[in-house]
């Protein structure tokens, strides 16, 4: 069976995957841990954006800082794939880790991610949120409860 788990380093995905670690992992699974590793947040003045005034108080970004920026973005995206790398230690084999940087949502990637590897099953954690936060705010597990067509088992610590 092919399970992905999605993680976004929150203590209530790192519980979803303990509780899917201690319930139901199977030797002959086969694991995909996924995260989405935001892309960075560029001023649109450093992409040539709309600062048709000099000095009008727009924001600016030099070549430097925009190149600092991409780096920090790419080592945050490395240490996130080696903590879930060493995270997944607890598994005997069949373990891959997915960190990629797509334009969308969570919830969109996600159930994404399940269709290209053909998942049988995909675990996620929630944070509570209410039903008017919920609403607002909308819901990454919800969404991928309502997109796909596999099991989904939402844990709620």
């Amino acid at each position: 069976m092919k399970v992905l788990i999605a993680m976004d380093g929150s203590h209530h995905a790192d519980k979803a995957f303990d509780w899917y670690c201690e319930n139901l992992h199977k030797e002959e699974n086969e694991i995909f841990v996924y995260s989405h590793c935001d892309p960075p947040q560029v001023p649109a003045t450093a992409l040539g954006g709309f600062n048709l005034v000099p000095g009008a108080g727009l924001p600016s970004i030099s070549a430097a800082q925009l190149d600092m920026m991409i780096k920090d973005h790419k080592h945050k995206c490395a240490n996130l794939k080696k903590a879930l790398t060493e995270k997944c230690k607890v598994f005997t084999g069949n373990a891959t880790v997915l960190v990629e940087t797509d334009d969308g949502s969570s919830g969109s990637n996600i159930v994404k991610k399940a269709q290209e590897i053909s998942a049988d099953l995909i675990v996620t954690g929630s944070r509570g949120l209410g039903t008017i936060r919920r609403t607002i705010l909308g819901s990454v597990s919800d969404y991928v409860l309502h997109h796909v067509q596999v099991p989904v088992i939402v844990f709620k610590d």
